[in-house]
């Protein structure tokens, strides 16, 4: 189980500048060469497009530094008729923990800013699969494709979508959004919660949860005779099924025996497989008098609660792992 410090997200924003630091710019030329294989030329296209752009107005660029690294980049490039989204990644062992979503609509708030007709991104073939479904919610579609644009035997994507429609995406997501509950607050036994925290059990069963809760933070509340929030993790992915397709997908990842898991399902016609990721333990466990959540009773292995943002602003947001 990777264990790091949950720090306070140091965002940083390039733009109108005359000459990068250069400990900034060396981190972003080495976090842009780390695609390399998919785009040959990407530390060229940084060194005579992208600066000279910074330095112009004429492009943007926005990093999330987490332990002195760069976690989440971003890279825009502003025109009146079609702005572009350069370039949009997510370190990986930072990944599930909405950093991407977060940066990707702080990029559209700045394109649609700049008054621009639409808004294009490219996407090579070979990563389409893993992350395609990113832009999905914003009614980007598939305008045209180039044949070995970047490299070759490769077709390079080009999905666009008219700033008023993304816009108005935007407006209804904000009004629907499922993260004014931004955080579950679980109950779990102490077997279980040790078995997690040693990355033995990477699946938790439950008879009933809520589908979309993806990329949701989960705070731990280990029961008697801890009694306290031990550590958080992400939420992965979510699956709803036949308690018996559940088992033989992750009953090597759920860390609980057959003969428990049907008494748990026992008469229930579905089930849900909550997929973890990023679990880490909290160095100072909590109290849930602490974060002033001490009216909640919770009795594990039913319950769960989502907390508002009220709460998810308290003492859980600052406490540090190890």
């Amino acid at each position: 189980m990777a264990k790091c410090e949950i720090v306070d997200d140091h965002l940083i924003t390039l733009s109108k500048i005359k000459t990068p630091g250069e400990e900034i710019y060396s981190k972003i030329r080495d976090f842009l060469l780390e695609s390399e294989s998919i785009y040959p030329s990407i530390g060229e296209w940084w060194k005579t497009r992208v600066l000279p752009g910074l330095r112009s107005g004429e492009r943007r660029c926005e990093a999330i530094i987490k332990n002195n690294e760069i976690a989440a980049l971003s890279i825009v490039k502003y025109s009146g008729k079609s702005s572009k989204l350069c370039t949009l990644r997510v370190r990986e062992n930072y990944r599930a923990l909405g950093l991407g979503q977060r940066l990707l609509l702080r990029t559209f708030e700045n394109l649609l800013a700049h008054k621009c007709k639409d808004i294009h991104y490219t996407i090579s073939e070979e990563i389409l699969s893993h992350c395609g479904e990113f832009f999905t919610p914003y009614g980007f579609y598939l305008a045209t494709w180039n044949k070995d644009r970047y490299v070759k035997g490769k077709d390079e994507l080009i999905f666009s979508v008219e700033s008023q429609s993304l816009f108005n995406k935007l407006k209804a997501a904000k009004i629907n959004d499922v993260t004014s509950k931004r955080a579950v607050l679980f109950s779990i036994k102490p077997e279980y919660a040790d078995l997690i925290e040693r990355g033995q059990k990477r699946v938790e069963f439950r008879r009933r949860f809520n589908a979309n809760l993806n990329s949701t933070l989960v705070f731990f509340y280990v029961t008697s005779p801890v009694k306290k929030v031990r550590f958080v993790a992400r939420i992965k992915q979510t699956i709803k099924s036949e308690p018996s397709k559940l088992w033989s997908e992750y009953n090597d990842q759920g860390g609980v025996d057959y003969l428990s898991f049907c008494k748990y399902f026992e008469g229930a016609a579905e089930g849900t497989a909550i997929v973890l990721s990023d679990v880490q333990s909290l160095s100072k466990p909590l109290d849930l008098s602490e974060l002033g959540l001490d009216g909640i009773t919770l009795t594990p292995p039913q319950s769960y609660k989502l907390l508002s943002d009220s709460e998810y602003q308290f003492p859980l947001l600052k406490a540090k792992t190890t």
